[in-house]
C-alpha cells in the first residue's frame, strides 16, 4: 500500500500521471512537431508511407524524418484559409494542394509553389477536392469540375447533368474517375467521356439496395452536404458515407449494399479509410469474391471512420470509438500507414495511433492489443483510492457555472423579458420660448419698460405596451441566444467529460501496472499533469482546489 500510496503523492504534487506504453497500441499520441491547431487534411505517398503531409488552416506540414519532424513548407496567403485536398502526380512527381485560396501546385523540393486558376475561375475560388487520373487533373469546385492534361495549360469543364453544379469530392479506380456532389455520385469514363449517375441520396432505401436509381425531382442545395465522403478498398470496393447510411458498391457503383452502422454518428463523417492489408489478395480470395456476407465482413473489418465524434472502428461486431488518448472528438481525417499506424487530424492536431493487429483474408477482426493482466477486484480496489476527488458532476457543474451557460440563464432571460412590460418607458421634454417678453411697468414714474421672465414649457410622461407581458419581440432575441448558449454548453461538457475520464484511466492504469519504464513514466505523468492543468482551466481553478482538499483528507502533502 505504501508504494500506490506514494504513486499518489506523485499524481497530486505535480498533478501527474499517464497510462502504460504497453498498452500504447491502443492509446492515441498527439505528433507535437505540429502546432497548428486545425488538421483538416492527412495525407500519404502510396508508394512511400514515409512521405505524408498535414494540411492545416496555416499552411502545409510535410514529414522530413520521424513523427516529431514535420516542417511548414507552405504558408496560405490570407486569413481564414484552408486546405482542403491533396492530390499526387506520381509520373511526374507533383503534388497538388486544394485550397480556400485556390489550387497550388509543388514538386517534392517543397520549393517552388504555382498557383493554378482552373478554366478562369475567380483565382480565389475554394478547391473542394483534387485528384490525377489517367494523365489527367481534375479540380471540384462550387462551379463545377475542371479538367485538363497534366502536361497542359487549358483547363475544360466537365457538364454535370444537374442543376447543382458543384462538386465537392473526387475519386478514381483503374478505369473511373468518380464525382460527388451535396446529393449524387457520378461515374465518369474518361475513354469515352460517357457520365452516368450512379447513387442519389434521395432514392428510396430499397432502390438503393437494388442498384436502381429514382429521378425525383431537384431538391434545393441544403446547408450542408448529404454525401460526405467516397473511398476505396484495394480499387475493387466503393464505399461512400451519405447522411441516410453508409453503403458499399461490389461492381463500380452499379448496386449498393447498405452496411452495418450501428452505434456510427452517421451524420458526422468525415472521412471513411481502411486499414492497412499487409497479405497480397488473389483474384479468387474469397474476401473479394465470396459470397456477399463474406465480403461485407471483410470490408466492414477493415473500415476506419472519421467523424465529428471521434474515430470508429469496426471490432467484435459493432462500431466502436477509438478514444483514448485523443483531447477532442471532432476528427477530419484519418489514414491508415502500413504495418498498423492510424493518424488522424483534429480540431488540436495530429495523433497517431498503433493498432496491433493484421487483417486477414479469413475474415477475422483486426484487434486492439489487449491490456495487460490485472483482475477485476484490482480495478475496484484503484477505484476507491480516488473516490473522495472531485466527481464527474461536480466538475461539470464547475464547468457550467464558470462559463455561465447554466440553464437557469436563460430562464431569468425570459422572465426578465415578461416582467420588462411592468416597467414603462419614461419620456421628459422642456421648451424654452426664444422670444423676449417686455412690458410697460406703470406703478413706476415715469413709466418703465421692463424685460419680463423666460416662458418655459415642460412635461413627463409615461409609456406601458402590456402586451409585452404576452409576447415581446425580445423573445426572438432570447431564443437565438439559447441556442447558441446550448451549443456552448454541450461543447464545454463534451471536452470536460472526455478530459476527466481520460486523467482517470490514465490514473489507474500507473496505478495498475508495475512494469512502466522510466520514458513510459515520465510521459504519463506529464499527460496528466496536462489533463489536470485543463480541467482546472475549465472549471476557473475549483478542480485543483479540490484536490488540494482531498490531498490533506488522504495525508499527502503538496
Amino acid at each position: 500500500m505504501s508504494e500506490i500510496y506514494g504513486r499518489i503523492g506523485v499524481l497530486l504534487t505535480g498533478f501527474v500521471c499517464l497510462m502504460s506504453l504497453k498498452a500504447n497500441a491502443s492509446v492515441w499520441q498527439p505528433v507535437k512537431s505540429i502546432s497548428a491547431g486545425d488538421v483538416h487534411v492527412v495525407w500519404h505517398d502510396p508508394q512511400d508511407p514515409q512521405q505524408m503531409c498535414a494540411g492545416t488552416k496555416s499552411g502545409l506540414y510535410c514529414r522530413a524524418g520521424g513523427y516529431d519532424d514535420f516542417e511548414n513548407v507552405f504558408h496560405l496567403p490570407g486569413s481564414v484559409q484552408r486546405i482542403h485536398a491533396i492530390g499526387l502526380d506520381p509520373a511526374n512527381d507533383f503534388l497538388y494542394i486544394a485550397t480556400d485560396n485556390g489550387l497550388y501546385s509543388a514538386d517534392r523540393s517543397w520549393m517552388i509553389f504555382n498557383r493554378e486558376n482552373p478554366a478562369g475561375t475567380n483565382p480565389d475560388k475554394s478547391i473542394f477536392d483534387v485528384t490525377v487520373h489517367h494523365k489527367n487533373l481534375y479540380a471540384a469546385t462550387s462551379d463545377g469540375v475542371f479538367t485538363r492534361g497534366v502536361q497542359e495549360q487549358a483547363w475544360r469543364k466537365i457538364p454535370l447533368p444537374t442543376k447543382d453544379p458543384g462538386a465537392f469530392h473526387l475519386h478514381s479506380d483503374q478505369i473511373f474517375l468518380y464525382i460527388a456532389n451535396l446529393q449524387d455520385v457520378y461515374r465518369l469514363n474518361p475513354d469515352t467521356g460517357r457520365l452516368k449517375r450512379i447513387f442519389h441520396v434521395y432514392s428510396s432505401a430499397s432502390n438503393i439496395d437494388k442498384g436502381e436509381q429514382d429521378d425525383p425531382p431537384y431538391e434545393p442545395k441544403s446547408a450542408v452536404a448529404d454525401i460526405q465522403s467516397i473511398s476505396f478498398l484495394d480499387e475493387h470496393i466503393l464505399v461512400l458515407a451519405a447522411r441516410k447510411g453508409v453503403f458499399a458498391s461490389f461492381d463500380h457503383g452499379e448496386h449498393w449494399v447498405r452496411l452495418n452502422s450501428v452505434g456510427l454518428p452517421v451524420n458526422d463523417i468525415n472521412r471513411i479509410t481502411f486499414l492497412s492489408d499487409p497479405f497480397k489478395r488473389e483474384e479468387n480470395d474469397p474476401s473479394l469474391v465470396g459470397n456477399e456476407t463474406d465480403r461485407i465482413l471483410n470490408l466492414l473489418s477493415r473500415m476506419v471512420v472519421a467523424s465529428d465524434q471521434g474515430v470508429y472502428l469496426f471490432q467484435e461486431h459493432r462500431w466502436q470509438p477509438l478514444v483514448h488518448g485523443m483531447m477532442t472528438n471532432a476528427v477530419y481525417d484519418v489514414v491508415s500507414l502500413p504495418p498498423s499506424t492510424l493518424l488522424a487530424g483534429t480540431d488540436h492536431g495530429l495523433y497517431k495511433m498503433e493498432i496491433d493487429g493484421r487483417i486477414k483474408s479469413d475474415n477475422k477482426h483486426p484487434k486492439v492489443m489487449p491490456p495487460p493482466a490485472f483482475t477485476y477486484e484490482d480495478f475496484q480496489s484503484a477505484q476507491m483510492l480516488f473516490r473522495e476527488e472531485p466527481t464527474i458532476q461536480e466538475v461539470q457543474q464547475w464547468a457550467i457555472i464558470y462559463a455561465e451557460v447554466n440553464a437557469d440563464k436563460i430562464k431569468l432571460w425570459r422572465r426578465q423579458a415578461r416582467v420588462r412590460a411592468l416597467v414603462p418607458s419614461v419620456s421628459t421634454g422642456i421648451d424654452r420660448s426664444a422670444t423676449d417678453l417686455f412690458h410697460w411697468n406703470t406703478g413706476a414714474n415715469p413709466d418703465e419698460l421692463q424685460k419680463g421672465k423666460e416662458y418655459l414649457d415642460w412635461d413627463v410622461s409615461l409609456n406601458w405596451d402590456f402586451g409585452d407581458m404576452v409576447w415581446s419581440g425580445d423573445q426572438t432575441s432570447i431564443d437565438s441566444r439559447s441556442k447558441l448558449l446550448v451549443e456552448l454548453r454541450e461543447d464545454i461538457l463534451d471536452q470536460v467529460t472526455r478530459l476527466y475520464f481520460e486523467r482517470r484511466r490514465l490514473q489507474l492504469e500507473l496505478v495498475l501496472l508495475r512494469d512502466l519504464d522510466a520514458r513510459a513514466l515520465m510521459d504519463k505523468e506529464m499527460r496528466v499533469e496536462e489533463l489536470t492543468a485543463l480541467l482546472d482551466g475549465y472549471t476557473g481553478g475549483r478542480f485543483c482546489h479540490g484536490l488540494e482538499n482531498w490531498g490533506r483528507e488522504m495525508g499527502i502533502k503538496g
